[in-house]
């Protein structure tokens, strides 16, 4: 709740360089806090919250050059496709992760329904 209020007040301020900064200060809190604590119970959760954070650290990191600071506009397209990409490389990472842990509940929930069957069989 706390990281929300701060990108919205982040993006209210008018000077580039501070809201460069206050949004770079939240998401590095962010991933002190998610690599200290763990607050996920599933480690594959926290391993995909960690994998969004720095890629967003990084897509972060290419703001600043998509600015007058790099002249060229030629420049500026291509750093876009770095973003693109880095985007792209999000997004396979979040669809390989969700995909995994739907096979392992899969396998989990068969598993389970195995060991219930051969429970009954063994009873009667």
């Amino acid at each position: 709740m706390m990281r929300r209020l701060g990108f919205v007040m982040a993006l209210r301020i008018d000077l580039f360089p501070a809201k460069f900064g206050i949004i770079l200060l939240i998401n590095t809190l962010q991933i002190i806090y998610t690599t200290t604590y763990l607050p996920y119970v599933d480690m594959s959760t926290n391993i995909q919250e960690l994998v969004n954070e720095y890629i967003f650290l990084l897509i972060l990191y290419l703001l600043p050059l998509y600015t007058d600071f790099v002249p060229s506009s030629i420049q500026r397209y291509n750093i876009g496709w770095v973003g693109c990409a880095l985007l792209g490389v999000l997004l396979l990472v979040n669809v390989i992760i969700s995909f995994q842990t739907i096979i392992k509940g899969y396998c989990a929930r068969k598993l389970k329904q195995k060991i219930a069957r051969n429970k009954r069989i063994v009873k009667m």
